[in-house]
């Protein structure tokens, strides 16, 4: 009995794709872990570099208006920190699949807003 290399799911063999998620058989690169984080683009902040952190552990920074990838083995809670201001947002992740976030900066709340992208 065969396994899908991207949701574990039992597949016959000589099976294409997977029953449950729809994968190639054998395709590694669906299992591909990883969150991309597009750093501020608002042109009146000074400054601007993101700290990332998953499960409170630093991954990197991400710079204004420049991107970071960084790679993640499991479901985890990325967060971000710019300056001494922590970004009040947390994002859940999933692992398995390539989440896409860009912080935005709102002038009225004078908070940061996450909007989430998701790609299996």
């Amino acid at each position: 009995m065969a396994f899908c290399s991207n949701c574990g799911k039992a597949m016959s063999p000589g099976a294409a794709f997977c029953p449950g998620c729809g994968a190639k058989a054998g395709d590694k690169s669906q299992s591909e872990s990883k969150v991309i984080v597009y750093g501020i683009t608002q042109k009146f902040l000074i400054g601007g570099t993101l700290k990332i952190y998953a499960d409170g552990v630093l991954l990197g920074e991400v710079k204004k208006n420049e991107k970071a990838e960084f790679p993640i083995a499991r479901d985890c809670v990325i967060t971000a920190k710019c300056g001494v201001n922590p970004v009040k947002e947390k994002t859940k992740v999933k692992g398995g699949i390539i989440t896409v976030i860009k912080y935005e900066y709102d002038r009225i709340s004078s908070s940061f807003i996450a909007h989430v992208s998701e790609y299996v």
